[in-house]
């Protein structure tokens, strides 16, 4: 038995470690959006129930997503900048796990 055998990189398991890293980003995503939408629909509700003025805020980990208000019996919901906590986050996981299998992709064409 020889020493240690290393295992080239294959373009099929290079395809295979794209796949997983694609459903990763696409389960992220999906969680993300449900999340998001929760938030949303617990701003508006709130703020559609109350019986007088105010806002109610929503926030994640500290950072403002977005706030329900009401004002003279209007209510809606406006959106803060950490609602893009939403979309940025996913997508740099995305790429995080990505990276690996295109790197073996091209290590495996070469």
């Amino acid at each position: 038995m020889k020493g240690k055998e290393t295992m080239e990189p294959t373009p099929t398991h290079a395809r295979r470690l794209f796949v997983v890293s694609t459903i990763v980003t696409i389960a992220v995503f999906v969680v993300s959006i449900v999340l998001f939408g929760f938030l949303f629909v617990s701003a508006s509700t709130e703020a559609r129930a109350s019986v007088g003025d105010g806002v109610f805020p929503k926030e994640l980990l500290g950072l403002p997503v977005m706030e329900g208000f009401k004002n003279a019996g209007r209510f809606g919901v406006h959106l803060f900048p950490g609602a893009l906590l939403f979309l940025v986050v996913p997508a740099v996981i995305g790429i995080g796990c990505a990276l690996p299998g295109v790197l073996r992709f091209v290590k495996a064409r070469a």
